[in-house]
This record gives structure tokens, sequence and C-alpha cells, in this order.
């Protein structure tokens, strides 16, 4: 059915461009705020990375959006279902791996991998990713695989490419391993929407990289991937759009394709200029020394700078580090509550 998602006897309306809702969302504990006021939509198939640093509010999101902790107000909402009042259909929708994943201990790694597979209720059909077929082969309505059993060879495919031996023990792996087990554990799945808290931690080079391969090819095949992490790198090469949080509150999302055309200008120009277009973007670092975020094209920017003198010009390309300190210099003091959110597409 177009423009819905097909759950058990039930079709839910959704918005084709927006999976998720999230609409003034906060929670507090007591006189500590968590979340304030938090407003994003992400639509489906998209990577949608989650940054900020340590307390931000990146986990707590998180959370309210899986229906684990009742926010305090406003509302959330994944394919039509609110978070929490309706979590059991919300869940039907998505797959999560925790930032600290706990499993089984005494079990093997393959006896883990079919656990998950077997747990998981049938997958909404309008989510089931297409996979190829011999040519010249019929669907068949007998002898197909179940779902359990086509994620439990997904996931031992994943594995493989994770090289991860499926033979070890839960308790003899090391955390890098164990890590490698709850990635195939999760993204067996075939959910519409993929939550991931922190997942390339504890993983060498060549592992973290087939993963962001993984998540490539999920967004490939229409699956949502919100995806938290630390290591910018990551988050530029695989993120559609990327939120930044600081102390509970969003303070920018920031479109990856646009901050990959923008340039980060500094130099010299003569005291007292006056730069009378786009001066919110220009920062004076000493009385006679700017630093400019430009995300226009530089034909048209250099022309006037030129014509106002510019010295000791130095042109760089825009990357994620300079707009994630940009934000949290924008609400990093205690009066920046009453500035309003801005996204980089609202600066240029």
């Amino acid at each position: 059915m177009e423009g819905s998602r097909v759950v058990g006897q039930s079709a839910v309306e959704t918005d084709d461009q927006s999976l998720i809702q999230v609409e003034a969302l906060s929670k507090t504990y007591g006189s500590f705020t968590a979340l304030d006021q938090c407003s994003l939509q992400v639509p489906a198939g998209e990577i949608f990375g989650l940054l900020g640093p340590n307390g931000a509010g990146k986990t707590t999101l998180m959370r309210c959006l899986l229906g684990f902790v009742r926010p305090t107000s406003g509302r959330a909402r994944i394919g039509g279902f609110d978070c929490w009042s309706q979590r059991t259909e919300a869940h039907a929708l998505l797959t999560y791996m925790p930032a600290q994943p706990q499993l089984p201990r005494l079990l093997r790694a393959r006896d883990v991998l079919r656990f998950f597979a077997d747990v998981r209720p049938p997958e909404p059909a309008a989510s089931r990713r297409s996979e190829s077929q011999p040519q010249g082969s019929t669907a068949r309505t007998t002898s197909v695989p179940s779902e359990a059993a086509r994620r439990f060879e997904r996931a031992c495919r994943l594995a493989d490419r994770l090289q991860l031996d499926l033979s070890r023990w839960v308790a003899l792996m090391s955390t890098g391993m164990r890590q490698k087990l709850a990635i195939a554990a999760t993204l067996c799945s075939e959910a519409p929407l993929v939550f991931l808290d922190e997942p390339t931690a504890n993983l060498d080079p060549d592992v973290r990289s087939q993963l962001l391969q993984e998540l490539e090819f999920l967004r490939a095949n229409g699956t949502t991937v919100v995806f938290s992490s630390h290591v910018l790198s990551e988050i530029e090469q695989v993120c559609d759009r990327v939120a930044v949080l600081a102390k509970g509150k969003l303070v920018g999302i920031s479109e990856m394709r646009q901050l990959q055309q923008g340039s980060v200008i500094t130099g010299r120009l003569p005291m007292g200029t006056t730069w009378e277009s786009h001066d919110e973007k220009m920062e004076w670092t000493a009385p006679d020394r700017f630093k400019w975020h430009s995300y226009r094209p530089l034909e048209e920017v250099l022309p006037g700078l030129l014509a106002l003198g510019v010295r000791d010009l130095k042109i760089e390309t825009l990357g994620l580090l300079d707009v994630y300190h940009r934000h949290l210099a924008y609400q990093v003091s205690d009066d920046a509550s009453d500035r309003p959110m801005q996204t980089e597409s609202d600066r240029t």
C-alpha cells in the first residue's frame, strides 16, 4: 500500500518525508533538563547523524524515540506511531544497538545470532528489502526459508564480512569482537529504521570501514539510519544530515552536501572595513583579521574581498569540525537559550 506501512493487520499512514517526527520534545529529571524543546524530522532513506559532547542529550533523545523513557513534554512519532503510547507498534518498525550492548556470555556467537533472529517478530511487509533471485527463477510459496532463517543467514554473512569467528564463546571474546557480534545481530533485521549508538567504538579501522559500507548499503535499499558518533570523519563519510546537540538543546542541523561545498576564508582587511553583505558569517578574530564560513561559490565571494583590499587570504574546505565548533559556540553560554535554533540552510 503506497504511503503506508503495514503492521500486523493494520496500515499506518505515514509521510514519506518524515519517518521520524519530533515536536518540542523535552525530558527533565527533577531540576536537571536532559533534553530541551527538541524538534526535528528525519525522512525515510536517510542516514541522520547525532553529534555533541558527552551529556549533550543524544542518548536521551534516542531513548525517547525508542520509548524507553517518557518525555516530560512534547511528542515523538515513528511511522505515525507515538513513541511512548504506541511504542509496541513503533518497535515493529525499528532495530536498535545501544552504546554498550549486553550479550549472553554463556553462548557461542552463532547461537547469539540465532537467538536474535528468532526472537524478533515478523517484519512489516512494506519494510522488507528485496533480495535478488537467480535469473529465470519464479516466486514460490513453498519451501521458502522463514523470516527468522533469512535473518540468521544475513547475520552470519555480515559477521563474516566483519571478520568475526562465530564459534567463539561470548565470554572469551574481546570487547571489539562483542561489538562486531552486536552489529551483526542488529543489522540482520529488515526493519525500515535502525538506531545505532556509538557503533564503531572498539572497532579496528578495517572493520569500521566495513560497517560504514553496510550503512551505505542500507540507505541504498531505503532504510533510515539514526547514527550517533563522536568520530567526525564517520559522520562526514556516511551521513546525509547531522544534528548538533549541546546542554540538551538542538543547536543546529547541517546538510553534509552543503558543507562539502563550503569554504573557510581567512585574511586581513584594513581596519574599519565594513562588510555589508552576509556579515552574519564574518567573525573578526582581531581588529584587521577575519574568519568567514562561506556557503557561496568562491567566484561570488572573492571579487568583493579583493575590492576591499584583502591580504593574507587563505581558503580551506569547510569541514564538520568547523561547523561543530560554531554550533557549540553559538549556544555555550547560559543566555544562549534565548537565541533561535538555525540550520546551515537558514544561514545561506
